[in-house]
């Protein structure tokens, strides 16, 4: 790969960068499309968005229907802009599954852990709650570091570059249509 100027590759003109506005435009257009790819800024506008919607769920029924609306409209610019570095959609479940998981697995870990309280009456010594504190403990460390794995990996692929020209998934973003 050859790279002359800000906009060509290999000799072929590449589309200047799409502004913030231009980039939502685009994902609300394709909200129910999983197929083909996503630039860089189309993924990114919708995470620099989500404060808009935390906003939005504080407002009656809007704030009920929005969360359903932004989870669909996150999959499908998600999964395209996996299909755009070359990846399978499929590793969109790692950015949604894990994380619901080791969040899920890290609380419930934190609730048992704070409920070791020893009652009247019950034979059970020091050693034997210190030993079940200290295993939810680890197993909070634990969902803490595979939380913060996915994120690392989600940060690095997700600010790549996509391919250069067209790929298993469809046409390069960047390239204009003829």
């Amino acid at each position: 790969m050859v790279f002359q100027d800000n906009n060509t590759i290999d000799g072929q003109n590449e589309l200047p960068r799409a502004r913030i506005f231009e980039a939502l435009s685009s994902v609300f257009k394709n909200f129910f499309n999983f197929s083909g790819r996503a630039r860089r800024s189309e993924y990114w506008s919708i995470v620099f968005f989500i404060p808009v919607v935390i906003g939005l769920a504080f407002i009656p029924y809007i704030g009920q229907v929005f969360p359903l609306f932004f989870f669909i409209l996150t999959l499908s610019v998600t999964t395209r802009r996996l299909h755009d570095i070359g990846k399978s959609g499929w590793w969109v479940l790692m950015f949604t599954l894990v994380p619901l998981l080791a969040l899920s697995l890290f609380f419930v870990s934190i609730g048992i852990s704070a409920s070791i309280i020893p009652t009247e009456g019950m034979v059970t010594g020091k050693e034997q709650n210190k030993f079940m504190e200290d295993l939810f403990f680890v197993i909070s460390l634990f969902t803490i570091s595979v939380l913060a794995m996915v994120a690392t990996i989600g940060v690095i692929w997700f600010s790549n570059k996509g391919d250069t020209g067209p790929n298993i998934y469809g046409p390069d973003p960047r390239q204009p249509i003829l």
